[in-house]
């Protein structure tokens, strides 16, 4: 646990810091393009996405496997691994990106073959500094991954702000290449790749036949985030959707601070616990203690975004003013996208291998959304303000299909009721943030001091109603256990 706290104040320091720019550099880009421009950006960030399944998930594989090896002390195997599969992810994205740029000056870049030569460049450089990101974060080096994200949120941000009022989308593409060169280096520097130049077909596709699992997880997990502007962009216009997109786009830019921030603290450490312990008891407890922080902060996160953005809006960009309620109501994704992603990754090691499960479980949500998104009236007010809707209810109804899966065969009632004791957080915030519209009749303000007077009030009261039922769950678990020695004695250790 200390190790996994001292991990957690690496990547507060500096990744932390690192993806607050990258936050920064997010909302430069989206109040600065226009309602239009931020369309196609947008899209041409969806086309990067879809792109990236030619991957075939080689990296998730070798975040899994690698760290597998290490704790089991099978070194020979952890090199033979890591000779060839690096060669077939280089391989794989350089296809892809020649694949993508053809495509692209094809088609969206017709007019403009030079935004597609600098679209498959952005893409190839972000490819490799993936691959070196991934390899310092398979060797446990946080803090210099957390470095190596630092220089790549402050150069772009930089060079992002030079470029984006002269060369608009270009401009944004531009400086993410150089950025990432930048980061790379440094990696390279500090942890080199080593891996064979040569490789055989037959281990190739060897390599792509055992990361499909994974690729299958990860892409649903991301394909499902991504379902709601890939529909609405193929069926409305780009002034109808505008609000929406801009909605989608603010939230998205938290997920580096939640879910993926969880999940990278917790995955390569997390295979390692569950190859040294058998008990699913112990291997569950062992994400007790992180999940918990994270719906705690994510919450209090979101009741941050619910008093400032409106603020934020009309300040910076009165232009998607509609954009407001959406991204409140988004914003309450953030919790169990977290714990439904950090499960999956749990249910997809080497020891449960339930990929088919949580692959149906992703799937099943995607397919929801097209359904419920299709059925839905093509109106601008109604498109703004359903699709949140929708997408929050998915959701919800996916992290309790996959976490209840996950800690609902397990002995230990206290881990039995997880599920539901860790969105606890999240209903205190919403009773909190109705009571104070519907009975006191205070909102958020256009005036920043009572925004954040009011936040600060109702941070303090959610904490002491957090901290009651905390201190009320470790009572009834007392009273629970004290009843069977063995079960008790199990619970405190």
């Amino acid at each position: 646990m200390s190790k996994l706290l001292r991990d957690f104040c690496n990547v507060g320091t500096m990744r932390l810091i690192a993806r607050a720019l990258m936050g920064v550099r997010g909302l430069f880009i989206a109040v600065t393009l226009s309602p239009k421009d931020l369309v196609q950006y947008t899209a041409l960030l969806l086309v990067v996405f879809y792109f990236s399944f030619l991957d075939f998930g080689i990296l998730l594989m070798l975040e899994r496997d690698l760290p597998h090896h290490a704790a089991k002390g099978n070194f020979d195997s952890y090199e033979i691994l890591s000779s060839s599969a690096w060669m077939t992810f280089f391989i794989l994205s350089f296809a892809s990106t020649c694949l993508m740029t053809i495509l692209v000056g094809a088609t969206i870049a017709k007019d403009n073959f030079y935004l597609a030569l600098m679209l498959g460049l952005y893409f190839l450089t972000d490819k490799v500094n993936r691959a070196f990101e991934s390899n310092s974060k398979i060797g446990l080096r946080y803090q210099e991954t957390g470095i190596a994200l630092l220089i790549l949120a402050l150069v772009s941000l930089l060079l992002i702000w030079i470029l984006l009022p002269r060369f608009g989308i270009m401009g944004v593409f531009l400086g993410s290449v150089i950025a990432s060169v930048m980061s790379t280096s440094f990696l390279a520097a500090k942890k080199p790749l080593r891996f064979s130049w040569s490789i055989q077909w037959n281990t190739f596709f060897r390599h792509i036949q055992r990361a499909l699992p994974l690729f299958a997880i990860f892409y649903s997990f991301e394909a499902f985030r991504f379902t709601p502007m890939t529909a609405i962009m193929m069926r409305y216009s780009a002034d109808q959707i505008a609000p929406c997109i801009f909605a989608f786009r603010i939230v998205l830019l938290c997920f580096p601070f939640f879910p993926f921030l969880l999940q990278d603290m917790m995955k390569t450490r997390m295979f390692q616990q569950i190859a040294k312990d058998k008990t699913a008891d112990r291997q569950l407890e062992f994400l007790v203690f992180p999940i918990k922080l994270y719906a705690l902060a994510s919450s209090l996160f979101c009741l941050a975004l619910y008093w400032f953005i409106p603020w934020f809006i009309g300040r910076l960009a009165p232009v998607y003013h509609d954009s407001a309620t959406g991204i409140a109501i988004l914003s309450l994704t953030l919790l169990p996208l977290g714990i439904a992603q950090v499960c999956s990754d749990f249910l997809s090691s080497r020891l449960y291998q339930q990929t088919s499960f949580v692959f149906f479980a992703w799937l099943t949500g995607i397919v929801l959304q097209v359904i419920l998104l299709i059925a839905m009236p093509s109106n601008a007010f109604v498109i703004n303000r359903l699709v949140p809707f929708i997408y929050l209810g998915v959701t919800f109804l996916i992290y309790l299909f996959i976490s209840c899966f996950v800690f609902g065969r397990v002995s230990n009632l206290r881990l039995r009721f997880m599920p539901l004791f860790v969105l606890a957080p999240l209903f205190i915030l919403i009773i909190e943030v109705f009571v104070f519209a519907k009975w006191f009749r205070i909102t958020p303000s256009p005036l920043l001091l009572p925004n954040v007077f009011f936040f600060l009030l109702s941070s303090f009261i959610f904490l002491i109603v957090w901290t009651l039922i905390h201190l009320a769950d470790r009572n009834k678990r007392y009273i629970t256990f004290s009843l069977s020695p063995v079960s008790f004695s199990r619970t405190v250790n």
